[in-house]
């Protein structure tokens, strides 16, 4: 038996485009801290914001993907 997955309202759509939204406000941050952090000379600060931004990025993509 296969499933499929359908957008039954416009409304799921705009959850979505908001959820992207924010993630995109939420990796310019990240960016933000991450030069702090080497302006600071914190490697280990920096090293760690590092690993989150691609973990966002990762998700960013999942989502634009589901807009598609």
């Amino acid at each position: 038996m296969q499933r499929s997955i359908q957008y039954t309202s416009d409304r799921e759509y705009a959850s979505i485009e908001e959820l992207l939204e924010r993630k995109l406000d939420f990796l310019l941050h990240i960016e933000d801290k991450i030069a702090e952090a080497n302006r600071a000379h914190n490697s280990a600060y920096a090293s760690t914001l590092w690993k989150i931004q691609i973990d966002e990025e990762r998700h960013a993509r999942m989502l634009r993907d589901l807009l598609v």
